[in-house]
């Protein structure tokens, strides 16, 4: 699915446009711009730009310093209760997307003992 990003300087906003609103946008195409612009406009919904996790994602980067995950695509979520609109970072696992930021089930031990 194509993406469009654009910016509107005299508005201090960035304009994501995809066809369906499901599409993953590549996080190399949407990072450059986070905490840049105060605001994202992400089909249509207002996202406040210049969170302290974005500003984390530019200065620190999106890999997970506890997998080791390296974030590949954001998305559009909404808050279940709320509705309001954010964006969230995933990783590509071997058979799925993940979100980078939810605690992975307990899937057994972690760490085998070394003999």
């Amino acid at each position: 699915m194509p993406v469009t990003i654009y910016c509107d300087q005299s508005e201090d906003t960035v304009h994501v446009n995809t066809d369906d609103p499901n599409t993953y946008v590549p996080a190399n195409q949407l990072l450059p711009y986070l905490c840049k612009y105060q605001k994202i406009v992400y089909n249509g919904e207002l996202i406040n730009g210049d969170s302290d996790l974005f500003r984390l994602f530019v200065e620190k980067g999106i890999k997970c310093v506890c997998c080791g995950c390296v974030g590949e695509v954001f998305q559009l979520r909404h808050d279940r209760k709320t509705k309001h609109p954010f964006i969230t970072l995933y990783a590509l696992l071997p058979t799925k997307w993940k979100n980078s930021f939810k605690k992975v089930p307990d899937q057994g031990p972690y760490f085998t003992e070394k003999f």
